[in-house]
């Protein structure tokens, strides 16, 4: 915990400005002068000491911060109690310090997000407030918050008074959610049925999966007469719930950065950065159709996440993308890089050239190299580098 006085030009003004009022009255010796400079210089002594007061009684905390994702808004909450009896608190502002990144590829959050600050008007004698601070993400990637920064000026304005308690706390920027066209994970779907099935539950569907006794409020459609008859008892079939249509997104980075073919670093770290985003827009317009998803990831050490429905499953694909360390070692890709039996779409997503995967010839190929003519919205990669096109976007997969 770290206390002190901060200098800022209001401050920095009027101290001037006392200095100035003490010579000329003892230059002069003028007695309205010194009344001046004593209620100038009361003004400043009651400043601090208010100020001082008010602050050490604050107790600042930093909510856990939810994930943000990048060039989207991120909310990160403060609790802010007065633990004073009598003294309230006025215009505190919040505001993150910087501080050294942990280990783990940490970024700092200055690398990641603009500096941001909070504002509270009042808190009151024993009562706990919430600030929020909005961030907006640069950045993918994990980052490291050090410490929170409590500030006031409260009551004049010509001192700040600041307050930083360490706090050392990460959180996760995934990529960023680009918007497709329409039409794109419909080219994924494998001949014929592949990639959907009939579930072993029943549902609502219009496959046949087995009968039962009638239960009030049974529709008549539904009801097996013949075998009623038999039975001299009302029968009710049951239909199959139809199984959801399951998506495998392998994002292939086995290729470093340094050998993909670019002009710069920074046009090559761009391209793996599209390919992720381009990963993480295909996976969430999946799940917004009610698609199972599943994702491999080639040349990193990630362990590739089995299929499934539900946002918390999308939570934890997005965290996976997110945690991606683009500085690391590459891995070669296995001999079997992605599940042969699970009767999915395959869509493959490289940074750069496309390289069939062996096995998968009814795969769908897309690279980061064309993504623009694969967004409903190009305009939204004007922030990145331009790259040249050189093949078409999409590649059906051959072996090799």
């Amino acid at each position: 915990m770290l206390r002190r006085f901060e200098p800022h030009v209001p401050g920095l003004v009027y101290a001037a400005l006392l200095t100035l009022v003490a010579m000329t009255a003892m230059n002069n010796q003028n007695n309205l002068l010194f009344w001046v400079f004593g209620a100038m210089l009361a003004a400043l002594l009651i400043s601090a000491v208010i100020s001082t007061h008010m602050m050490r009684a604050l107790h600042i905390r930093r909510v856990d911060p939810q994930h943000g994702r990048v060039d989207e808004p991120m909310v990160v909450r403060y609790a802010i109690t007065n633990q004073s009896r009598i003294l309230p608190a006025f215009n505190i502002k919040i505001s993150e310090r910087s501080g050294p990144a942990r280990g783990g590829g940490d970024l700092g959050w200055r690398r990641s997000m603009a500096p941001a600050e909070a504002w509270v008007m009042h808190v009151a004698p024993r009562e706990t407030l919430h600030g929020e601070i909005i961030f907006q993400p640069r950045r993918r990637g994990r980052v490291a918050f050090h410490a929170v920064q409590a500030s006031t000026t409260f009551p004049f304005g010509l001192i700040r008074k600041s307050r930083a308690v360490a706090q050392s706390q990460h959180t996760l920027i995934y990529p960023q959610l680009l918007t497709l066209r329409r039409g794109i994970l419909a080219s994924a779907s494998l001949v014929g049925h592949m990639g959907s099935k009939v579930s072993a539950h029943a549902g609502v569907g219009d496959d046949y999966f087995g009968t039962r006794e009638y239960r009030s409020g049974d529709s008549l459609r539904h009801i097996a007469w013949k075998k009623s008859a038999r039975v001299d008892d009302l029968i009710s079939i049951d239909r199959a719930r139809p199984s959801p249509t399951k998506l495998r997104i392998v994002l292939d980075l086995t290729t470093p950065t340094h050998k993909l073919q670019t002009d710069c670093v920074d046009d090559a770290r761009e391209l793996e950065e599209r390919a992720i985003s381009l990963a993480a827009s295909l996976l969430h317009a999946a799940h917004g159709e009610d698609y199972e998803i599943g994702l491999s990831v080639l040349g990193v050490a990630i362990t590739p996440i089995a299929l499934r429905r539900n946002v918390w499953h999308l939570n934890k694909i997005m965290a996976a993308l997110a945690s991606i360390d683009l500085d690391g070692a590459r891995e070669p890709i296995a001999s079997a890089p992605v599940r042969q039996a699970e009767r999915a779409g395959v869509i493959v997503v490289t940074s750069d050239r496309i390289t069939p995967l062996a096995g998968h010839e009814q795969a769908i190929y897309f690279s980061a190299r064309h993504l623009t003519s694969l967004l409903a919205e190009p305009k939204v990669l004007d922030r990145g580098h331009a790259l040249d096109v050189h093949a078409p976007p999409v590649a059906r997969g051959k072996r090799p």
